[in-house]
């Protein structure tokens, strides 16, 4: 009813109401419901259970947990369910962007990885190998790893063929150019055997 809907509009963020209402397929009494439950038993005011809920439901969907089912649809602890499917959606994406970096760092040791004495280039396979690197370097280089897993820049560690293990430079390789060449503490390289590297 037009009451209804004024109550609705007076109370909740009508926008998130509507497209819970619509994506989920549940009608604005169940809602209405559902909120009165969770603030009768739970004492989570209905406007921010609302906002719970959505966030809660986006998260079962991904994690594709089967919403036909009542228990799942309208949890009897919102913010357990919520707690419990962040953890678990967590836990899913850090598997998702580790599988992503493992990709694109292939693609970029296919693109880049070459040894020419007495450098080599090294690429970094897993997001660990960036944090490694920053420590020894004293750099910003974790700030580069969603970046780097998303292929929309390139991080590379030029390394001593004698001492594959250290540090030496790293390298920012931006829309197929050198963009940053940089040693420990973001200085820049004063090697002319580098530099023949670099250019070559």
């Amino acid at each position: 009813t037009y009451e209804k809907f004024k109550g609705i509009q007076k109370e909740f963020d009508v926008g998130r109401f509507l497209a819970l209402s619509t994506k989920y397929h549940i009608s604005f009494d169940s809602i209405l419901h559902y909120m009165d439950s969770v603030y009768d038993h739970q004492c989570i005011v209905r406007r921010e259970a609302l906002n719970v809920w959505w966030d809660y439901l986006n998260m079962a969907h991904e994690l594709s947990m089967d919403l036909s089912q009542k228990s799942l649809l309208y949890p009897r602890s919102l913010k357990k369910e919520h707690d419990v499917a962040v953890f678990a959606y967590n836990a899913m994406k850090r598997s998702i962007d580790a599988h992503r970096f493992v990709e694109t760092a292939q693609a970029n040791k296919a693109r880049y990885a070459y040894t020419r004495e007495p450098f080599f280039v090294k690429i970094p396979e897993c997001p660990e190998d960036i944090i490694e690197e920053a420590t020894k370097q004293h750099n910003c280089l974790r700030s580069y790893i969603e970046c780097v897993r998303d292929g929309s820049t390139t991080v590379a560690f030029i390394r001593r063929t004698e001492s594959p293990d250290d540090s030496y430079v790293s390298v920012e390789i931006y829309d197929n150019k050198l963009y940053q060449v940089k040693t420990a503490f973001n200085n820049n390289p004063d090697d002319k055997e580098l530099t023949k590297f670099l250019q070559y």
